[in-house]
């Protein structure tokens, strides 16, 4: 069996049921028994989607922590520099 014809464009916006995945004819062996869950089964598909989305998630989580951090460190930065400023102009408030 041939596989599928796969188009140039859009090929680097791949989603899990895109052709590339679709590695049926890729070999010589056919399948024997069952097809497989990621080709076959909706839920495993679907699963499979949910684990991608989860891990973009917490990889997203892990850069918002990173900026959340970054942004107080600059906070206090200039809550220093600001402190500093008003003890040399001689003015309390």
């Amino acid at each position: 069996m041939a596989p599928h014809r796969i188009e140039k464009e859009g090929l680097f916006k791949l989603d899990v049921e895109d052709e590339i995945w679709q590695d049926i004819g890729l070999d010589d062996v056919e399948f024997e028994g069952e097809i497989p869950g990621w080709l076959g089964d909706d839920g495993v598909r679907q699963g499979i989607k949910s684990l991608l989305e989860l891990d973009r998630c917490e990889e997203e989580e892990r850069h918002l922590c990173k900026e959340c951090q970054a942004m107080q460190e600059w906070m206090l930065e200039e809550w220093e520099c600001v402190s500093e400023a008003i003890k040399t102009s001689g003015m309390y408030v």
